[in-house]
């Protein structure tokens, strides 16, 4: 990892993880070259990708051809939905919590398993995607733009398909 850049990458417990701040790093690189979340989960040499810059919650399970995990913790800067996320590298599960606006506290929205994409719902689920799908309306857009986050579709976690009653996505 270097300080002053927007990006870099670490080794825990074995497991690798590239970090970056944009979506549209390029890691120095100029012109037309893919961005470092293209360049790292094409690799195959990364275990996660983690980065920001949208300030929501998403997530790539991992799957053939792309075995990485491509991870937006989500923020609380300044929009709904607020949530932070806790990765267990071990049980290989993530805890997604979202901060109820009436008070500012935060609780449990849902746990997600990496590798079967079992689902369970926490206390705070329905709020959670309330909040989504007001959001996602306005971010349509973000999509087109950044085409390696939408190219692997069936890959991501799905709200839409876990409300209907699925609990694998």
């Amino acid at each position: 990892m270097c300080l002053g850049r927007a990006y870099g990458t670490t080794t825990i417990d074995g497991c690798k993880f590239g970090f970056c701040h944009s979506t549209y790093e390029r890691g120095g690189a100029h012109g037309s070259d893919p961005t470092l979340i293209a360049r790292w989960c094409s690799s195959g040499e990364f275990d996660y990708v983690l980065y920001g810059h949208v300030h929501y919650f998403n997530l790539k399970f991992p799957s053939d051809p792309c075995r990485t995990v491509l991870l937006n913790p989500g923020g609380f800067y300044y929009q709904n939905p607020r949530t932070i996320v806790i990765l267990d590298i071990t049980s290989q599960k993530v805890e997604l919590y979202f901060c109820e606006p009436a008070d500012n506290s935060f609780a449990l929205a849902s746990i997600i398993q990496l590798h079967t994409r079992r689902c369970e719902s926490g206390p705070l689920w329905n709020k959670y995607v309330e909040a989504v799908i007001k959001m996602r309306r306005k971010r349509r857009e973000y999509w087109k733009q950044n085409h390696y986050l939408c190219d692997q579709k069936e890959d991501w976690l799905k709200i839409d398909r876990f409300l209907s009653g699925e609990r694998i996505i």
